[in-house]
């Protein structure tokens, strides 16, 4: 008989009502390709156009409205604001701190680098699987961002977003971003030599 090639074996499952795995990431993502070379007091407008994949605002909110009673009177509150502001990715660290991590502040998964956690409780647990459930839209994302240079040195900056992705146990995920008061950084993502005036994304459904 030929030598046998080798697989592991994968234990059997223990079944437990809690225990949901997941995995949270919260960072800024790069929106422009073309960087916008700026210095000291010049401003440039850099245009984002971009198409992308997430759950978006109004999708947030039917989820929020639906689950509301997870939350405390104060953590609803704090929640709609970041909606109101079209400010998903602020509104799921929210949301996943206090329904699916039982934090004390919402800021849990503030630059969560690839952050695995389990839930504990059925409660939390539902919050993770009902969100796992929800549909993502192509959607195109553009906005007219102004950049102004605060280096006496040449800078090239690129518009960037605060994003957070959602990873499940079953491998699927979720990207949500915030429209509000995007950054600009240089590439690497140092943002010492340049910053973007308010401004806001824009985000439409791609057909």
């Amino acid at each position: 008989m030929p030598t046998l090639t080798k697989v592991p074996v994968a234990a059997a499952s223990q079944e437990t009502t809690v225990g949901t795995t997941y995995t949270y990431t919260n960072g800024y993502g790069q929106l422009t390709k073309a960087g916008a070379q700026v210095q000291k007091g010049a401003t440039v407008t850099a245009h984002v156009d971009i198409t992308m994949t997430i759950v978006t605002v109004e999708t947030t909110q039917s989820w929020f409205n639906e689950h509301k009673s997870v939350f405390t009177a104060s953590q609803q509150s704090t929640i709609q604001q970041h909606l109101d502001q079209n400010n998903s990715a602020s509104g799921w660290n929210a949301i996943f701190a206090w329904g699916a991590k039982s934090s004390s502040s919402e800021n849990y998964f503030q630059n969560a680098s690839a952050d695995q956690e389990t839930t504990q409780t059925d409660s939390e647990k539902q919050v993770v699987e009902s969100a796992s459930k929800l549909q993502a839209q192509k959607v195109s994302v553009t906005g007219d961002i102004q950049i102004t240079g605060v280096s006496m040195l040449p800078t090239e900056a690129f518009v960037f977003a605060e994003i957070s992705t959602i990873t499940f146990a079953d491998g699927t995920s979720m990207q949500v971003v915030n429209q509000s008061d995007p950054i600009a950084a240089s590439q690497s993502g140092s943002t010492s030599d340049a910053e973007a005036k308010p401004g806001k994304l824009n985000v439409v459904a791609v057909n």
